[in-house]
């Protein structure tokens, strides 16, 4: 049985250590409460999981430099920093620009890069195909590659878990799953927590359940 989950980063899976709204650096990351003990749980329940993240400051000017916020280096050192925290997921890929068009997938020690006009679809022999839209959420193309990567097309259960709207859309034109990070949050961390309204699906994948 293949099944999946796509994370998001930023506080989804991680936050700050100082504090800030804003990571501050490379090493200003550490994991939100209860998404180690969430991320082993579904590890063990046979999911691959992913994380997938729009990297837009690596694009976005800041008027003060004239520089972007920050750097293609950092957000890369970033993400391996994230992944020696979270080993349970497979790889993280990101977004750094507007248009969609550059994929970044990293894990700790190594990472590569994709342009999307590059790639071809894999149902297609044409060279002048484009394999997906657009890499940057709310647009399918990152979940997409994956799915086509990892062989996931045919998997019997695909989700996203998000903290913003543009995850919620992005599941919808992925056509997978949804559930907020919230909910996942409450599910793993320690003591009684009040997750409130709970679809039957997401009960049978927080609980393990088969209603």
């Amino acid at each position: 049985m293949k099944k999946a989950i796509f994370f998001d980063i930023d506080k989804t899976l991680t936050t700050t250590i100082s504090g800030e709204a804003l990571k501050k650096d490379e090493n200003d990351i550490k994991l939100i409460e209860g998404v180690e003990e969430g991320t082993e749980y579904f590890k063990l329940k046979g999911y691959k999981l992913f994380g997938v993240s729009n990297q837009g400051g690596c694009s976005a000017v800041n008027k003060a430099t004239g520089l972007p916020f920050k750097s293609i280096s950092r957000a890369i050192k970033e993400m391996q920093n994230t992944h020696i925290l979270l080993p349970q997921l497979e790889l993280i890929a990101f977004c750094p620009d507007f248009e969609g068009n550059i994929i970044y997938e990293v894990q700790q020690g190594e990472y590569r890069h994709f342009y999307r006009n590059e790639l071809l679809h894999p149902n297609s022999s044409s060279a002048n195909t484009l394999l997906f839209p657009s890499f940057r959420k709310p647009s399918p193309g990152m979940i997409n590659k994956i799915i086509w990567d990892w062989n996931l097309h045919d998997a019997d259960e695909i989700w996203m878990i998000g903290d913003r709207k543009e995850d919620e859309e992005v599941a919808e034109a992925a056509n997978i799953k949804f559930m907020w990070a919230e909910k996942f949050h409450k599910r793993f961390r320690s003591g009684l927590q009040e997750i409130g309204e709970i679809t039957s699906e997401q009960l049978q994948l927080l609980e393990n359940l088969r209603l």
